[in-house]
Formats: C-alpha cells, sequence, structure tokens
C-alpha cells in the first residue's frame, strides 16, 4: 500500500471507491497557490511562500526547506520550479 499523507486520509480509504496508487497520484499532483509556492519577480529575485498557519504545516515546511537544502541547494527555491 503506498504511504498516505495523513491519519485522515487513511481513515477515509474505505469510503472512497478508486484504488490507493489513483488517489496518492491524484494527491500528488495538487497545487495550493501558497504551499511552497516558489515566485519569481520580474527583477528574478526568487521567494518561496508557505501559509503554514498551524505546527503541523510549520512541521512541514521545515522539512521540505531542510530536503531542498541537504540535496546541495543555495537557497529554498532551488528545488521548486516557478508559478
Amino acid at each position: 500500500m503506498p504511504r498516505w499523507p495523513s491519519p485522515p486520509l487513511r481513515a477515509l480509504a474505505s469510503q472512497i471507491p478508486v484504488n490507493d496508487n489513483t488517489i496518492c497520484a491524484g494527491l500528488s499532483r495538487v497545487h495550493w497557490a501558497g504551499r511552497l509556492q516558489l515566485v519569481t519577480r520580474p527583477a528574478g529575485q526568487q521567494i518561496l511562500l508557505d501559509g503554514a498557519h498551524n505546527v503541523g504545516g510549520a512541521e512541514i515546511l521545515v522539512a521540505a526547506v531542510k530536503g531542498i537544502l541537504s540535496r546541495g541547494a543555495t537557497h529554498p527555491g532551488a528545488g521548486y520550479p516557478a508559478r
């Protein structure tokens, strides 16, 4: 079984009439503006936006930035495409 992103989604698995791989594939394509969103300004500066507003969101933000930096990026936006 694929790794579900959260316990609430695991709880819904029996209620959703599609297989686990399809659900995970769909969730991997979701884009929420302001959630790990890289914005490139007209002068070329890049800003990583994130609307983390609770402990869980902040923990995910920290993990994402650490992951990007551990891959050798010089700034957090280096691993994300500009939108």
